[in-house]
């Protein structure tokens, strides 16, 4: 009796202790991946129809002669903090735009680009339903002809 009284409590500790390392870690990946934009400056901002979020393209100062000029997709809390998290990065990009579908949606288009980091998800800790509480915001990644449509670019 008091051997698997033992053995319960040893696998509902083992449990607990595995539920509270994967929410430790969860918790620090999202807070380690929102830094703030290197030096440089910002070219397009947009803010979510409820205006909780804003996303905006910034454009990093090059470090070299011979690197490729980057942009990046940043998304930033509105209220409660200013939580930012970048989305994507890429080089040698064209036709990059940005837009919200809604206010939990937020589009990326892009012609032709070189995607070096893309984040389909950011989670704003101070959103629209207060502290303590999570608004997800989902990011989607559209290619795009010239003419924007969407329509494939192969012509195979």
């Amino acid at each position: 009796m008091k051997k698997s009284v033992l053995i319960i409590v040893s696998g509902v500790s083992l449990a607990i202790f595995c539920i509270v390392g994967t929410w430790l870690v969860v918790m620090y990946r999202i807070d380690s991946e929102k830094v703030s934009p290197r030096e440089g400056r910002e070219q397009i901002r947009i803010v979510a129809p409820d205006g909780q979020h804003a996303a905006f393209l910034w454009l990093p100062e090059r470090t070299g002669m011979l690197v490729a000029q980057e942009d990046e997709v940043w998304i930033e809390a509105k209220i409660g903090s200013r939580e930012k998290q970048r989305t994507l990065s890429a080089t040698r990009t064209e036709g990059l735009s940005i837009s919200w579908r809604n206010n939990s949606i937020l589009e990326i288009s892009y012609e032709k680009a070189d995607i070096h980091v893309f984040r389909n998800w950011f989670l704003g800790r101070y959103g629209k339903s207060g502290p303590g509480r999570l608004d997800e915001i989902e990011v989607v990644l559209k290619k795009v002809d010239k003419t924007g449509t969407g329509a494939p670019t192969n012509k195979n």
